[in-house]
């Protein structure tokens, strides 16, 4: 997705004072010399943060939750600077820039302490940052799930940004010995809050453009929605436009989809947005994510997987927690599925609505097929797309490019002693 260049993040020295010398003396530690490593984690809602903790405790590392406090933002501050002098952090690990505050404080104070950050997006960045500047950019390594936001991201001036796709807990999603109790399954979204919470941010103009979007995706999801904008518009108003746009293309594309296959064996799991949208399916409401979640992949003949139009080719979790449970995936062909799992052999895929009407009237009727495709996209993805297999790549990646050396320590830094905040 192309942007417009933006100059690069300078920080704001006015949103914290400087810091003394001797709580300088006291961060200016080494950072990654050997392993295990202390990755701080701005805590939060995803279930990515419980994912990512239990994957770098796996791998031996500490993992030490920093409180995000919204009202007060440097109670965040201080909870970190705490952490790095009594813990010597190593790295801070955000998720979809959970815990930085509009203000710039946290950002500000990483780039002062000089503290590396990997920030991993697992929805769209431009949709985060509506215009703004990546917060701690100087000292940020960025890791985005769908690969063409690095090549948008790089465009604003950010060069230090990796692709890494999701993967799954094989510890939470697991087979549980639960057998066949329904045809079809679907887990999602109908997107109808969504859709009318952007909606409401735009002016009947703006949402003409956002109608010009969401056509623009359902014709091909390859489509650069800010191109559809166009350039008149500033930076945060076209974010609005295109997420407002792309949650439209999405209720519009699953809709379609789950149409082609609406009968009575279809238990569509989700919000009640889809009451307005199937007339056979049963509506079974909201799953937790989780065990309850795991067990409904392995009790399903098929789980079908419909990929938001906000990813061009990336992937969501559903492609590796439900083979790690045991249940069967017919997903749409997204073009990073087909490197991540073999084609036929380890994952079945569908490219339109009457292929999807098609492969699930041929797997139904054939459970050793969908048997044998489970068992094979399973030992792929306990080989290659657990957490602990992204993690060690952001770690590979951070550690590269930040390990110290040797740092003198300062006369004002009284050892083993922690200076007054």
């Amino acid at each position: 997705m192309s942007r417009k260049r933006r100059r690069p993040h300078k920080p704001s020295r006015r949103t914290l004072p400087e810091l003394s010398s001797r709580l300088r003396g006291a961060l200016a530690y080494r950072r990654f010399v050997a392993p295990p490593y202390t990755i701080a984690l701005l805590d939060g809602r995803y279930h990515l943060h419980g994912e990512c903790t239990r994957a770098l405790t796996r791998l031996g590392h500490r993992v030490l939750p920093i409180a995000v406090d919204a009202a007060s933002p440097a109670n965040t501050v201080k909870a970190l600077l705490y952490a790095c002098i009594e813990q010597r952090v190593d790295m801070l690990l955000s998720i979809n820039q959970m815990g930085f505050d509009e203000g710039g404080h946290l950002g500000t104070l990483l780039e002062q302490i000089e503290l590396p950050v990997a920030s991993w997006y697992v929805d769209s960045p431009h949709f985060v940052l509506r215009g703004a500047p990546l917060p701690a950019a100087a000292v940020s390594t960025v890791f985005v799930w769908e690969r063409s936001f690095v090549a948008s991201l790089r465009a604003l001036g950010l060069q230090d940004v990796h692709y890494l796709p999701l993967a799954t807990d094989p510890e939470v999603f697991r087979p549980l010995g639960y057998g066949e109790s329904r045809a079809l399954c679907f887990v999602g979204d109908s997107m109808k809050r969504a859709c009318a919470k952007w909606q409401a941010r735009l002016g009947h103009n703006a949402r003409r453009q956002a109608g010009d979007v969401a056509a623009a995706l359902l014709a091909d999801r390859q489509r650069d929605p800010f191109e559809v904008v166009g350039t008149e518009r500033d930076e945060r108003h076209a974010c609005d436009i295109v997420a407002a746009g792309t949650w439209r293309a999405t209720r519009d594309y699953r809709a379609g989809l789950l149409r082609a296959i609406d009968s009575p064996a279809l238990c569509v799991h989700g919000d009640d947005g889809w009451g307005e949208q199937l007339s056979q399916a049963r509506l079974c409401g909201p799953v937790n994510y989780g065990a309850p979640l795991a067990a409904l992949y392995e009790s399903s003949a098929i789980n079908i997987n419909a990929t938001s139009l906000q990813m061009q080719s990336a992937v969501n979790q559903r492609v590796f927690d439900a083979p790690a449970s045991g249940g069967f995936v017919l997903s749409d062909a997204q073009s990073d599925l087909l490197e991540l799992f073999e084609p036929g052999r380890e994952i079945a895929v569908y490219r339109d609505a009457d292929e999807l009407a098609a492969q699930v009237e041929r797997f139904l009727h054939d459970e050793e097929a969908r048997r044998m495709i489970t068992a094979r996209a399973r030992a792929r993805v306990l080989a290659e797309h657990r957490y602990e297999h992204r993690l060690q790549r952001v770690l590979d990646v951070v550690s590269a490019r930040h390990a110290s050396p040797a740092v003198r320590r300062t006369s004002c830094e009284p050892s083993g002693a922690s200076p007054c905040l």
